[in-house]
């Protein structure tokens, strides 16, 4: 019973691990939750459930980061690249919406984090350490560090 339970568990972590794949890779594709739901063979409802309680995120929280932190190595790595060109890049649907969401998520503007070199990495880390403290609370293991943070450590 604990090796079906397990193998279970394995499986689900497989197909929810093969949807945050697609999320990162396409974050301006269609990522709506009954299509997102069919790639992991779940229904919606149940996907939703299962998703947040592996993620610790809702599904449209973890879009909405993951589409902001895209976004932010993109103002970092392509400087010659409007930000309105990464914003419809990444799956906002004007400029307005993304100015919105950076800030929300990384406290500043996309021009000041493009402009602000290593004291942008500052309000990553903020973001970031909110979410390790609400895995802490869950008694759960934060997922990886956001890619533009990894880039951070190599710089």
């Amino acid at each position: 019973m604990i090796e079906h339970h397990e193998s279970l568990r394995q499986e689900y972590v497989a197909r929810i691990n093969r949807v945050t794949d697609y999320i990162r890779m396409h974050p301006s594709g269609d990522l709506r939750l009954h299509t997102l739901a069919k790639a992991a063979s779940f229904s919606p409802y149940h996907f939703h459930r299962i998703f947040h309680g592996m993620t610790g995120e809702t599904l449209n929280t973890f879009i909405r980061r993951t589409r902001a932190e895209t976004a932010a190595m993109k103002l970092i790595n392509n400087p010659k690249m409007t930000i309105t060109s990464i914003a419809l890049h990444c799956g906002f649907s004007s400029s307005a919406a993304f100015a919105r969401e950076f800030k929300t998520f990384f406290g500043m503007s996309a021009s000041q984090f493009r402009n602000g070199g290593p004291q942008s990495f500052s309000k990553i880390r903020e973001a970031a350490s909110k979410i390790d403290q609400r895995f802490a609370r869950m008694g759960k293991t934060p997922p990886l560090p956001c890619p533009i943070l990894r880039m951070q450590s190599k710089l």
